[in-house]
């Protein structure tokens, strides 16, 4: 089980990690509108971003994907339609210079409920809204997420992550394999379901 000790550092790490999300863009903001018609599921890889995802966000009617450079670094998103219905999203970083802070942002609202996949060497994730299928694949990860999908699934070698899922989540649909894991892990279900996904995990 998770110490109180361990809960407070978590908290600590999650914290930094998205007051640096919102408070380290200086740089240019570039915004893409795609449209949803058609794409069930969303593919996402790069390297060392702070990444936003928003599901079945009420405030858009298209996907929207704003990004963000910061100061020495500027951040590109390629993005392309599979004929199955699949959106690719590929963010590259260049560095302008060698020196200094280089963490992009970007933000991804979906209109509608889809299924996502994040594939990173490192990522500062802050997911939240419905989704069907989340799943996340990075070598080192710290992760907020807080709503409601039909599975989640964990990859990867360090994370520190906050995970709140609706109350209709199947414990058995939560999945986490890393080797070095702080967490703190909770269901609207209540204690006893947020434990029992605790004791399978560990």
């Amino acid at each position: 089980m998770t110490s109180k000790t361990t809960i407070a550092v978590l908290t600590a790490i999650v914290a930094i990690g998205i007051v640096t999300y919102a408070g380290v863009s200086t740089g240019m903001e570039t915004t893409q509108t795609l449209a949803p018609q058609g794409v069930h599921s969303v593919e996402i890889s790069g390297s060392s971003l702070g990444l936003r995802i928003i599901g079945d966000d009420a405030s858009v009617s298209d996907i929207n994907l704003e990004t963000s450079d910061v100061r020495g670094c500027s951040l590109t998103a390629k993005t392309a339609q599979t004929p199955d219905g699949v959106l690719t999203i590929e963010f590259e970083r260049r560095r302008s210079w060698g020196l200094g802070w280089c963490d992009p942002t970007a933000t991804l609202r979906l209109p509608s409920t889809m299924n996502v996949t994040v594939k990173m060497d490192n990522v500062a994730g802050e997911f939240a809204g419905l989704f069907d299928a989340f799943s996340v694949a990075s070598e080192k990860a710290v992760i907020y997420f807080n709503g409601g999908v039909s599975s989640f699934d964990l990859t990867g070698e360090m994370a520190a992550v906050y995970l709140k899922f609706d109350a209709d989540v199947p414990r058995e649909n939560v999945r986490i394999n890393v080797d070095k894991l702080v967490s703190n892990i909770s269901l609207m279900g209540g204690w006893s379901h947020a434990t029992g996904i605790l004791r399978e995990i560990f």
